[in-house]
């Protein structure tokens, strides 16, 4: 996949990386070309967190980036995913956590309602799932307040959903 872009945590103190971990993350659509945000709310070290998220998670070892991305829509979302498209690799860091994000981004169509599995952290954490029209998702995305992690999480992902709309917005069936 190729990498898009690499960002340093400029919010939190470095003190050096100890591991790598590899995410699976989608920009996740429907038929109404709405796009699927997690809002995320809650407190844990990174401070206050109250902002968007895009849905997915760390690979898990022996799994390739799509069946990652599989298992973390569905456990997260409750959906089941179709038209899997590539977007790109991008590299951030948590200093906090000490570690070097690979974060693979991809474009996926929620294809079915299924049951999700959140973690208890994500039921903790997870104050809901919206699904934002295509063409306000960059805009409802930096609505939220700027805390570090939520300019941490916007410096990763806005560039990413500002592809997507893009891309949207060159199909003909969103000409409406």
């Amino acid at each position: 996949m190729q990498l898009l872009y690499t960002l340093t945590d400029n919010e939190f103190p470095y003190d050096g990386i100890n591991h790598v971990r590899d995410i699976c993350r989608g920009i996740i659509y429907n038929d109404k070309l709405e796009i699927a945000l997690i809002k995320i709310k809650g407190d844990d070290i990174f401070g206050h967190r109250d902002y968007y998220e895009t849905p997915g998670g760390g690979k898990e070892k022996g799994e390739t980036y799509r069946k990652a991305l599989i298992r973390e829509i569905k456990e997260e979302l409750g959906y089941l995913i179709d038209n899997i498209k590539e977007i790109g690799l991008v590299v951030d860091y948590y200093n906090l956590l000490k570690r070097e994000n690979h974060t693979y981004y991809f474009l996926a169509h929620a294809k079915e309602k299924c049951e999700s599995h959140q973690t208890i952290f994500e039921k903790k954490m997870f104050e809901g799932i919206v699904w934002i029209p295509y063409q306000k998702v960059v805009e409802e995305f930096n609505s939220v307040p700027n805390t570090p992690i939520s300019k941490i999480v916007k410096n990763r992902e806005l560039p990413i959903l500002e592809i997507v709309t893009e891309y949207f917005d060159l199909l003909p069936s969103s000409k409406g």
